[in-house]
């Protein structure tokens, strides 16, 4: 790796986004080989991402990709470590929106490196950028969008006594404590048959937050 820094492109959740990042290409006489990691494990995305890379190499056969599939429960840790000791890949998986701004130090603002034209053609870009404002460049490039989606138990809720879905923070405070009153967990995260766990990512539902003062449900 031959630059510090990690330029990111990203797979993007809903507000809040995932990416991937890149530093520099490694080049030899068989062509351009970059290396991209990613925490992906076994799951759909991990299918896409092979998909994708190599329909890239068929378009251009002088560039080549190494997958490395790294650990879920420390990947961010290991990928700031290895930026930081300029061992990172080419390219790797992370999230955008403010989970990616508070790595943005490690990361290689994409204005001026992809073309405006490029960038332009791309929406939501303005959650992965300073002050979020496309026009100081995105540290990510999403490159799909998913939203969140949720139920709730009509049982508990008339157990609990929460008379309606909440409509805002302030009432959906409100319901949790009365639903963790009555012996119920509050929230479940799906993971949707990631590598993750189900719990709430904060970084990630903080940028969706940013964008509405309201909870929809």
């Amino acid at each position: 790796m031959r630059n510090k820094n990690i330029l990111v492109g990203a797979l993007a959740i809903a507000m809040a986004f995932t990416g991937i990042g890149i530093t520099a290409s490694n080049a030899n006489a068989s062509g351009t080989v970059i290396t991209i990691w990613h925490n992906l494990g076994t799951t759909q995305n991990a299918t896409a991402v092979q998909g994708l890379t190599d329909a890239y190499t068929k378009l251009h056969p002088d560039v080549t990709f190494k997958l490395v599939s790294q650990p879920a429960d420390n990947y961010f840790a290991l990928l700031q470590a290895a930026a930081i000791s300029k061992k990172g890949p080419d390219m790797a998986l992370m999230w955008t929106g403010l989970f990616a701004l508070q790595y943005k130090s490690y990361l290689q603002n994409l204005k001026g490196t992809v073309a405006a034209s490029a960038l332009a053609n791309v929406g939501s870009l303005n959650w992965s950028s300073p002050n979020f404002d496309t026009a100081n460049g995105p540290y990510v490039m999403p490159f799909d969008r998913q939203f969140y989606i949720g139920f709730y138990n009509k049982a508990a809720f008339k157990k609990a006594g929460v008379a309606a879905v909440p409509a805002n923070w302030t009432q959906l405070y409100a319901a949790c404590t009365k639903l963790k009153s009555a012996g119920y967990t509050p929230i479940v995260y799906g993971n949707g048959g990631q590598s993750l766990g189900a719990l709430y990512y904060p970084w990630k539902t903080l940028a969706i937050s940013q964008s509405a003062k309201e909870l929809p449900v």
